[in-house]
């Protein structure tokens, strides 16, 4: 059965889309099927950052009221066979009921990839959207907390593990996105250690401050167009290998002195 896998956080600005967005094609570059979810319903714009701007001809809100067959309101990726785009209505006041999302998601999970279910249903949702955290923490399977290098964040992210417990969403994961390195072995900002205890949440990995990849997603590119050992890119493969159920090492797979320097201290709390 296809697994639904909600990303979200309650803190603004702090890249929710592009993991979102890069998770999505990290699992299909692993030769999962999967399909993307844009329940951002007010800000609406991962279509932006994953380059289906102009691709979407009909949306969740079409699939939920009966306009269009689930097929029809379907992107597919130009970049990856397998991966899938399901877009945000266009009117951000548009209401899509419980029971009419429940059944959009079941038709996802019925939705054929290559005669297959889908492997990975990824949803992009705000927690501070009571509409969008409410029809979307109940049908996940699971949750990632986003959480920036930031005070505010981190305090975000323990706010967020509180309400997804509310929805019953007991699996949930923190992915730690922007990460300074620099800044948390000279103790300027805080260290990861700090941060999962902060955020009460097991860490799930660590994606670094890239402003390549903030560029390229300007004009719709994702992890897929960045250098092979590129950091960035590197991360959110062993994120999407640790959802799949491989034991990755934290910083598997990274360049620079910095990373080693934290392993070979010890303390990644950068303390």
């Amino acid at each position: 059965m296809s697994e639904t896998v909600l990303v979200t956080s309650c803190k603004g600005g702090i890249g929710k889309s592009t993991v979102a967005a890069n998770v999505s094609m990290a699992l299909a570059t692993a030769g999962f099927s999967v399909i993307t979810i844009d329940c951002d319903f007010r800000m609406r714009c991962l279509d932006l950052i994953m380059g289906f701007e102009n691709r979407a001809v009909f949306n969740i809100f079409d699939v939920a009221k009966g306009r269009c067959e689930i097929d029809r309101a379907i992107v597919k990726d130009t970049r990856s066979d397998s991966l899938y785009f399901l877009a945000a209505p266009s009117d951000r006041h548009a209401v899509i009921e419980k029971e009419e999302f429940e059944s959009v998601i079941e038709k996802l999970r019925e939705f054929k990839h290559d005669g297959k279910e889908i492997d990975y249903i990824i949803i992009d949702a705000p927690a501070a959207d009571d509409d969008s955290i409410a029809l979307s923490a109940p049908v996940s399977d699971q949750a990632i907390i986003v959480c920036s290098h930031m005070p505010s964040a981190i305090r975000a992210a323990s706010f967020t593990s509180d309400l997804l417990d509310e929805f019953g969403v007991k699996k949930q994961k923190l992915l730690i996105n922007s990460f300074d390195v620099k800044s948390a072995l000279a103790a300027y900002r805080t260290g990861i250690i700090e941060m999962i205890d902060s955020s009460k949440t097991m860490l799930l990995g660590i994606v670094p401050f890239d402003r390549e990849l903030m560029i390229r997603q300007e004009s719709g590119e994702l992890i897929d167009a960045l250098p092979k050992r590129n950091n960035a890119r590197v991360a959110f493969g062993n994120i999407s290998k640790r959802i799949y159920g491989r034991q990755i090492p934290l910083f598997e797979g990274f360049s620079g002195k910095d990373y080693k320097k934290i392993l070979s201290t010890g303390d990644t709390s950068g303390n």
